[in-house]
């Protein structure tokens, strides 16, 4: 799992249980079309505002240091 992080979320049961049908749909387990939809989402995001860099990650999680 190198460069790989986790993340915990608690969702209604009712709307996971529809995303774990609409993965399975899609032949992908919910961890996989979670990891689509975000890669979607940045992309999105990236192709409106430009790409984040790095820089703009350390500032993000180090504010404390500009």
């Amino acid at each position: 799992m190198a460069n790989k992080v986790g993340y915990t979320m608690r969702l209604d049961r009712e709307l996971f249980e529809k995303f774990r049908y609409i993965a399975d749909a899609n032949g992908r387990s919910a961890n996989r079309e979670l990891e689509q939809l975000i890669r979607k989402l940045v992309s999105d995001y990236e192709a409106q505002n430009g790409v984040i860099t790095s820089e703009d990650l350390t500032r993000f999680f180090n504010p404390q240091q500009n």
